[in-house]
């Protein structure tokens, strides 16, 4: 199976000067703030599982019908999904989410994955914002969409020894 897993966040910056930004502990009154999960408000757990276990993903196969589930990744993070009504549950005032709220990168291992992974999701249905293409910023880059409209981004190193 292809891996394409692992979250990484980027400072938002112009592509030309992307650079990764390393998550570290906030340290303040001896309190200690660990980055963990990054929830995402979806319409539909089914689709959305089946959109992450397709990307690769270990996306728990008992979670289908419950209202919140989360994906452990290979980069330590979390992954969260939460359906809308639950969060409507929980906040009645939440507003169904328009437009682009969240975009996150996955990092594959090779070039060849990345076309792989992108050319498996968009046979299982899953639409390719913008196909895989080598950018000058030195990495193989491509976008899909998940069921809920946020863009998702894969990315490699072309040069093996910037891999890491």
């Amino acid at each position: 199976m292809t891996r394409c897993a692992g979250v990484r966040v980027w400072v938002l910056t112009p592509y030309y000067e992307t650079l990764p930004y390393r998550i570290k502990q906030i340290t303040e009154d001896a309190m200690t703030i660990i980055p963990h999960t990054i929830d995402i408000g979806v319409a539909d757990m089914a689709e959305s599982l089946r959109f992450f276990r397709r990307l690769g993903l270990d996306a728990p196969d008992h979670s289908d019908g419950l209202e919140q589930a989360q994906i452990a990744t290979a980069g330590g993070a979390t992954i969260g999904l939460i359906l809308e009504a639950m969060m409507r549950d929980h906040s009645p005032d939440w507003p169904t989410p328009v437009g682009q709220r969240v975009t996150f990168s996955c990092r594959c291992d090779s070039p060849q994955d990345l076309d792989a992974a992108c050319a498996r999701m968009e046979a299982a249905g899953f639409a390719g914002l913008r196909a895989p293409w080598d950018a000058f910023w030195g990495q193989r880059y491509a976008f899909l969409r998940d069921p809920d409209g946020n863009r998702i981004d894969l990315f490699t190193p072309l040069a093996p020894e910037e891999a890491q």
